[in-house]
C-alpha cells in the first residue's frame, strides 16, 4: 500500500499492513556520533521502524487500509522536501526494514 506523504510516499509490504492491525507503524530518527574520537567528527542519522500501541500526541499520522503509520515531523519533511520514496517491509532477520530514506535538513 501506498500513502502520499506530502511530495513524497511510503509503500508498505501487505504482509507488514496483516501484522500491524490496529498498532501504529512509527518512524522514528536516531541520531549517534560517528566514529571518530575527536567533537568533530559527523552525526550518523539513520530511520527506525518499530510497531507500537501508543503513540506521541507530537507524531503525524497517516491511516493505512485499518493500521497507521505515524513519524516524527522531522521525518515528514525529510520525505515531503526530498520527494523521497521510502520503503517499509520486514525480513526475517533484520525486523522491519526502511529503503530509500535519506535525511534532508
Amino acid at each position: 500500500m501506498e500513502i502520499q506523504v506530502g511530495k513524497g510516499s511510503i509503500t508498505i509490504d501487505g504482509s507488514l499492513l496483516d501484522r500491524i492491525g490496529k498498532n501504529y507503524l512509527v518512524l522514528k530518527l536516531i541520531t549517534e556520533a560517528g566514529p571518530c574520537t575527536d567533537a568533530m567528527c559527523q552525526v550518523i542519522i539513520t530511520i527506525q521502524a518499530t510497531i507500537e500501541e501508543s503513540l506521541n500526541p507530537e507524531f503525524i499520522t497517516y491511516p493505512a487500509g485499518g493500521a497507521y503509520v505515524a513519524m516524527e515531523p522531522a521525518v515528514y519533511r525529510s520525505i515531503d522536501r526530498g520527494r523521497q520514496a521510502v520503503y517499509v517491509k520486514e525480513t526475517r532477520h533484520a525486523g522491519l526494514v526502511v529503503k530509500g530514506f535519506a535525511p534532508v535538513q
